[in-house]
Order: structure tokens, then C-alpha cells, then sequence
């Protein structure tokens, strides 16, 4: 069976649709003008294609089949648009990595419809939201689904795809208007569209603050973690387990992820507080979560420091790393400070997040260090690995 073109019927139905989807972008920055901003960076496409069911995007487009957006009320449209930019604002389809899909899927829904129903936007029935998972992001949910003895469905009637469908002679309709591209380089411009929405948002009065906690912390690292931990760490244990060497499925695709086998990654983290470092903040915290996505399963041990250690604590897929992580400190600084707080429980490594100023040991301890400098710093300490992060984040 040779697939057809849209009838003139349904290119009615599309004309319709297209109407509808310009409206419903002016809906969304409406109801939140930060993703009304990222909308305004996503062509909006209705087609009559068999292969589209419902939603899709490839981080350049959303595509809807028209018949799809004409059954939905305006509050439910405006929710599945707002889920499509919050799918490219949240980077889902690139942070999967290795994991399964599945449950991958159920995990990236909870985490965009829970900031949805969060902003107070009207949810499709069925849509996927586990109460007792509010607040938490889609690595973290994944981890919670994995201990689960089954996994819940999600409804296909409303449902995204959340993989790009290509040519397939066997569907009925083939709309010449969906033409997804496969270009994984988007992925690094949402990182900055994000950062300039925020901004934009925050200047106007118009972001709450546990918004801006969220998009902070899932905001893009500077620094390739898969690989610098390859590298950095010779043999990282977790409960018995190897997080080295990784997996060899992934080498093709340029990343160092944990092999099957492997099942934790244990690291201790100091980050510098101090009043010099403040500003930099937010790229802490995008470190810490390209840290943790680069493995299933871990321990951190997070120490925030000036002059002391001023907070010492354990995070776990269990006990996440929160959102709105809390800053302790703002004042000296004195970087001999962490090494002297594990002394008597060192850690497998260690990573210092820091400016570089301040005392550092004059000798380094026996477990491996790996110094990551703010940018433009020049200072470095006389030991241990170091990497430098770039400006706002965009590795």
C-alpha cells in the first residue's frame, strides 16, 4: 500500500488546526510568560498523518495531527503545548542516555506535567503525575519506577511520542509537512534559549522563585562529566560494584556511561560558597546535575565551604539533590577546609568546585582530586586534575 497526501478535507482540518495552535502559543505566554517566551522558538506544524497520533518534537518544531488539537478544549491545548516546550526546555530527550525507555518516558512526563499542574495549567485526563513524587526531577523518578514491581501505562489517546517516527510505506497517511530533523546540536541552543527566557522572566517580575530553582537545576553543565569521571576516577566502589570501566555500547556515541554490571557511582563534591563564588551559583548546581545524570545510581557526598565546612550531606536516587538547594555560607575562604572535615572518612575522590581562592593543603591526600575552576580563573592549585568550566554553562 502506497501512502497518500492529505485530501482536501484535511487540508481544511490542518488550516483549522494551524489557526488554533498560533492562538493557543499567545495562551501559553498568557498563562507563563517563560514558556510563552520558548514557544515563540518553536515552529508550530498540524498534520494529517498516520504516524502522528497525537504530539511530537524534535526540538525545532512541534507537530500535532490536526484532528488531535481540535478535540482538545483550549486549557487542555494549552497544557500539551506547554508540555512540548517543557520537554525541549528540560533537554529529556538528550539526559535519557542509556536508560530504558519505557520507563524513561513515564519519568520525563511526571516531571513536565508536574511543573504544569504547578503553574496551574489544566491537565489531559490520565495524564501521567504521581502524587508522591511531586518536586521531583525525571532522573530521580526513574529511580523511584525502577523499585516499583510493575510499571503503570501510558494512555496512547493523549499520550506524546517521544520518538521521532520515520518514513514507513505501511501507514495511510503521510503528511509532507511533518519533516523532523535529526539534529542532536538543538539541543545545546535550548540551553541558552532557557537561560534567556529565565532572565527575560525574572527582570519582568514574572518567574517564581521555585521556578527559577528548577530551571537552574536542570540547566546545562559545562563540563562533560562522562568523560572527565572516565578519566579522572580509576576505580570508583558503591556497595560492592565497579563504576569503571564504562560501558562499551555507549563508546560509539562519544559517551563513558556505567556498564550493566555497574550499578553506583560514589563521589564526594565540595563546592566553595563562599562570598567570592556567589554568582556563580547556578553553574554549581548545572555541574551537580551533570554529575548525577551521568549514572543510574549514586552516593554524594555534598560539602558546602568558606572559611569551615558549613553544610555536610548525603544524597542518594532515594534522597535527591533538591531543587532550590539552599546556600550556606557567603564568606571567607579557606579551601583546606573539606580536606580537613573527611580526614578521618576519606572519600573514593574528590571533586572542589571553587574560584580557586583561598589556601589550598600543601600536600595532596591519597584519594584523587579533580579541581573544576569557575571561569576565567587562572590561579590553580599545585595538585591534582583540573577542568575549568565556561561561561553560563554552555558546554
Amino acid at each position: 500500500m502506497t501512502p497518500r497526501t492529505p485530501n482536501a478535507e484535511e487540508l481544511e482540518r490542518k488550516r483549522h488546526a494551524a489557526a488554533l495552535m498560533r492562538a493557543d502559543r499567545q495562551g501559553v505566554l498568557v498563562s507563563s510568560p517563560f514558556l510563552g517566551v520558548l514557544a515563540m522558538r518553536l515552529e508550530l506544524v498540524p498534520v494529517i498523518d498516520s504516524r502522528v497520533p497525537t504530539a511530537v518534537t524534535d526540538g525545532h518544531a512541534v507537530y500535532a495531527h490536526a484532528d488531535f488539537w481540535l478535540e482538545l478544549g483550549e486549557a487542555q491545548r494549552l497544557f500539551v503545548l506547554g508540555h512540548e516546550i517543557w520537554h525541549c526546555a528540560l533537554q529529556h530527550f538528550a539526559r535519557r542516555l542509556g536508560r530504558e525507555p519505557r520507563r524513561w518516558n513515564l519519568a520525563v512526563d511526571h516531571e513536565v506535567n508536574d511543573l504544569l499542574v504547578r503553574e496551574g495549567f489544566e491537565p489531559l485526563a490520565g495524564a501521567v503525575h504521581f502524587e508522591r513524587l511531586r518536586g521531583e526531577n525525571a532522573e530521580s523518578v526513574y529511580e523511584r519506577l525502577g523499585e516499583m514491581g510493575g510499571l503503570p501505562e501510558r494512555d496512547p489517546r493523549h499520550a506524546d511520542l517521544h520518538e521521532l517516527p520515520g518514513p514507513d510505506p505501511s501507514t495511510s497517511i503521510q503528511d509532507p509537512d511533518y519533516a523532523p530533523r535529526q539534529d542532536p546540536e538543538i539541543w545545546r541552543s535550548w540551553a541558552t534559549r532557557v537561560r534567556a527566557a529565565a532572565q527575560q522572566a525574572h527582570a519582568a517580575g514574572t518567574l517564581p522563585g521555585w521556578l527559577q530553582a528548577r530551571i537552574e537545576a536542570a540547566g546545562q553543565p559545562s563540563v562533560p562529566w562522562q568523560r572527565y569521571l572516565q578519566r579522572f576516577i580509576q576505580q570508583v566502589r558503591g556497595g560492592g560494584t565497579r563504576w569503571l570501566p564504562p560501558s562499551r555500547r555507549h563508546w560509539g556515541r562519544g559517551l563513558y556511561l556505567p556498564s550493566r554490571r555497574t550499578e553506583r557511582l560514589d563521589l564526594a563534591v565540595a563546592v566553595d560558597t563562599s562570598g567570592s563564588t556567589v554568582e556563580h551559583w547556578p553553574q554549581f548546581r548545572a555541574e551537580l546535575g551533570g554529575i548525577l545524570r551521568t549514572c543510574d545510581d549514586y552516593r554524594l557526598r555534598l560539602l558546602q565551604l568558606d572559611t569551615r565546612v558549613t553544610d555536610d550531606q548525603v544524597y542518594t536516587p532515594s534522597q535527591p539533590l533538591p531543587a532550590a538547594l539552599p546556600i550556606h555560607g557567603a564568606g571567607g575562604t579557606d579551601l583546606r577546609a573539606p580536606f580537613e572535615h573527611i580526614q578521618d572518612a576519606p572519600p573514593t575522590a574528590l571533586v572542589v568546585m571553587t574560584d580557586g581562592f583561598g589556601p589550598t593543603p600543601e600536600q595532596p591526600p591519597a584519594y584523587p582530586v579533580l579541581w573544576a575552576l569557575t571561569p576565567g580563573v587562572s590561579r590553580k592549585p599545585g595538585w591534582g586534575q583540573t577542568t575549568a568550566m565556561r561561561a553560563n554553562g554552555c558546554g
